[in-house]
């Protein structure tokens, strides 16, 4: 009786110390949370802001590849303490549940109605605050998000990675400099 005792200690105090850590890092650590969930087209302009924005604030994207494509792209927020994680595709029909499931608590859509349809705006819970950055200006886009995420330097950062762009041949297309509008939750 007295080893049994003995065996079953020495597992429980085993179980604590190995358990306690995970317990603690679930409780504490919100690092695996998604605060934020970004979702947006998949054009040059749009894909560079949301890998920017994605690096710096270790969120998902969603990209709607096209306004009537059957599918929906989820990057991972990457992170350095687990391998790197490949896209997964989402039904379109599922983005409504996926975004529920994700359970975010903002959504930030980024592009005008052409990047992300109606339909996808439409089914978002109105319990999460969602914010959308609709104007027609990428950059100016990049600087609302600057405000918005408080990331410092973004829209120059933004502007940087289009002129390298352009450099290397890329089309970057062209767009009237216009003033930043202030952004508002969507109610």
């Amino acid at each position: 009786m007295r080893n049994l005792l003995k065996v079953s200690t020495i597992f429980v105090l085993a179980l604590f110390f190995v358990l306690r850590p995970q317990a603690e890092a679930a409780i504490e650590n919100k690092e695996s949370d998604v605060s934020t969930l970004i979702v947006t087209g998949y054009s040059l302009h749009s894909r560079l802001l949301a890998d920017l924005l994605q690096f710096h604030t270790k969120q998902p994207v969603i990209f709607i590849t096209s306004p009537n494509a059957k599918e929906v792209l989820f990057v991972p927020a990457q992170r350095k303490d687990v391998p790197a994680q490949k896209p997964l595709k989402v039904l379109a029909a599922e983005f409504h549940n996926f975004v529920n499931f994700a359970h975010p608590k903002q959504v930030v859509l980024l592009g005008e109605e052409k990047f992300i349809p109606k339909h996808y705006r439409d089914v978002l819970n109105p319990n999460i605050k969602t914010y959308a950055l609709t104007d027609k200006d990428w950059k100016i886009i990049a600087t609302q998000c600057e405000e918005l995420f408080g990331i410092s330097g973004l829209a120059a950062k933004f502007q940087a990675e289009l002129d390298r762009l352009a450099r290397g041949g890329a089309n970057i297309g062209t767009q009237e400099s216009r003033e930043p509008q202030i952004v508002l939750p969507k109610k």
